[in-house]
């Protein structure tokens, strides 16, 4: 904990002491055995149960590098040694269920089951309490959006409530009324239908949804009118936009994980003073809420569903209010009504060979009404899109290996059905802006996109003690890579500790490429106390 030794600001130090004296408990506690708590009691007991649960992550820079960023002190750019402190997320996660006694139930619910789920998860990313480390360097623009959950950005991006729900479960039917995550894809990584909640892109290469998905409120409504079949209904009242570093201009490109085209118009901003004109958003209510429906079904061995989303642009849109990107005076920011249509399937192979167990599965969708940012100009042009996502996953070497290596290989592509070559859109018409954007065509994607995946899992030693796993991403259109390697060490059932490291290699302005600089060694730990 070498970071100890910095100066902090005076507000945090206190709560500094209070995070580190809680990692060096759970350590010194390593040895014991706990679970969750059962606070049932009484002759009718409800069923009670509590989980109390702390999380650390560290992230470091490993390249010695520079940065060159916009200052409004001097009004110009500025070079500046980028320090290896990238996060130190402290997160305490508290969990409890509560299953009402039969008497409860009969009485307050005619007998129905109900069972209560709520989820608390403050936490603070010491990273910005550094003055001349890391983020630190920047906590002055960068903290009201992204240091707690306690204010700001992280009130609804990554809230302390994080889910807050009720089950009710009559015969043949499945409800979830709050604050909740629900998953519609079978891809891993990267998402294809999965789109029913927004994403927190706080931090590129996470895959993990307890991190990057942010909840929403929702009616999530299933029924089963046989075995195997289910009709799904999702009502969402509220949008919840999708979060990334820099989506207030005065973010600038501080925030390490900035993607190239937001820091490039973020500084384009800054320098000419433009301004937002307005930020509409949909209001609460029936006529802008979002609706989904999926059906569930089996034919033989193949499991499929068909889904359905009527709803909005992940990201609200940049509109300039007169000509083009670059003439506007004024911008406006609201999203855009989109549909999605589309299914999945997966299906395992029974063969007498090597392919047996093989598992094939797929996920296709066509997006109609998204809006992508065409030219060098970055012109908003409504799109329709195709994606489609194939994977297959098999255990291999099971014959000579007593834990065999699970792997899992996707392809993924996202194609523009209707390229519009517009006028107003500058150089480069028919082509869009893609994230590692930064002024020139090198950082924009075509009407075709794709790319492939490659996830390796073994587990070694007595009780699977050891997890190592390797996760690759390769863009066939930009030539870049992203390496995942990690190792997960379970000292017991409620300590665990992981190190590994986020591999960046490509241009520096393509999606994974310009994160280069950003390549990085990080630590977790996952303490179970209660």
């Amino acid at each position: 904990m070498v970071w100890l030794k910095c100066s902090l600001r005076p507000r945090y130090r206190a709560a500094t002491i209070v995070l580190f004296s809680v990692a060096l408990s759970t350590l010194s506690m390593a040895a014991r055995a706990h679970a969750c708590a059962d606070l049932s009691s009484g002759a009718d007991p409800s069923d009670l149960r509590l989980c109390i649960e702390y999380y650390g992550s560290n992230v470091f820079r490993l390249p010695n590098v520079t940065r060159t960023l916009w200052n409004p002190a001097i009004g110009g750019l500025e070079t500046k040694h980028a320090d290896g402190v990238v996060s130190q997320r402290n997160e305490v996660r508290i969990i409890a269920d509560w299953i009402p006694s039969k008497h409860l139930d009969e009485k307050l619910f005619g007998g129905v089951p109900v069972k209560f789920h709520i989820e608390l998860r403050p936490w603070w990313d010491a990273a910005y309490s550094l003055t001349g480390w890391g983020q630190g360097q920047y906590a002055k623009y960068l903290a009201p959006f992204w240091e707690n959950n306690l204010e700001g950005l992280q009130t609804y991006s990554d809230p302390i409530f994080r889910e807050y729900y009720a089950d009710i479960s009559p015969e043949n039917f499945f409800i979830r009324v709050g604050s909740q995550i629900i998953s519609w894809g079978k891809s891993d990584g990267i998402y294809m239908l999965d789109i029913l909640n927004p994403f927190n892109y706080r931090t590129l290469g996470v895959f993990n949804e307890e991190l990057i998905k942010i909840p929403v409120w929702a009616i999530n409504a299933n029924w089963s009118p046989s075995a195997g079949n289910t009709l799904q209904f999702v009502y969402e009242p509220v949008y919840f936009p999708s979060q990334y570093p820099g989506q207030h201009v005065r973010e600038g490109g501080y925030h390490d994980w900035t993607f190239g085209s937001v820091n490039y118009f973020n500084n384009i901003f800054n320098q000419f003073g433009i301004p937002l004109q307005d930020r509409r958003m949909p209001d609460f209510g029936i006529d802008n809420g979002t609706y989904g429906v999926r059906w569930s079904s089996q034919i033989g061995k193949v499991r499929y569903t068909l889904n359905y989303l009527y709803g909005f642009t992940p990201f609200p849109i940049y509109r300039p209010n007169t000509g083009n990107t670059l003439t506007g005076t004024q911008y406006s920011l609201e999203p855009h009504r989109i549909q999605v249509a589309g299914g999945s399937f997966d299906y395992s192979l029974a063969t007498d060979n090597w392919l047996d167990g093989t598992v094939i599965r797929a996920e296709s969708s066509v997006t109609n009404g998204n809006v992508y940012y065409e030219g060098t100009f970055g012109q908003p042009k409504h799109v329709t899109n195709w994606g489609m996502l194939l994977g297959i996953d098999k255990y291999l070497l099971s014959e000579v290996l007593e834990k065999p290596v699970f792997a899992s290989f996707q392809y993924w592509h996202d194609m523009v059905l209707n390229g519009t070559h517009c006028a107003d859109c500058g150089p480069e018409s028919g082509d869009y802006i893609d994230i590692g954007f930064q002024g020139s065509p090198s950082g924009m994607r075509g009407p075709y996109k794709s790319l492939l995946t490659l996830f390796l899992d073994k587990t070694w030693l007595p009780g699977d003690t050891l997890d190592t796993q390797f996760f690759a991403l390769y863009e066939l259109q930009f030539h870049d890579w992203f390496l995942r390697p990690s190792a997960t060490y379970r000292f017991n059932d409620d300590l665990a500790f992981t190190v590994g490291t986020n591999i960046y290699a490509g241009g520096k302005q393509t999606p994974y490429g310009e994160y280069t600089n950003l390549t990085n060694l990080f630590f977790e730990i996952r303490y179970q106390l209660l």
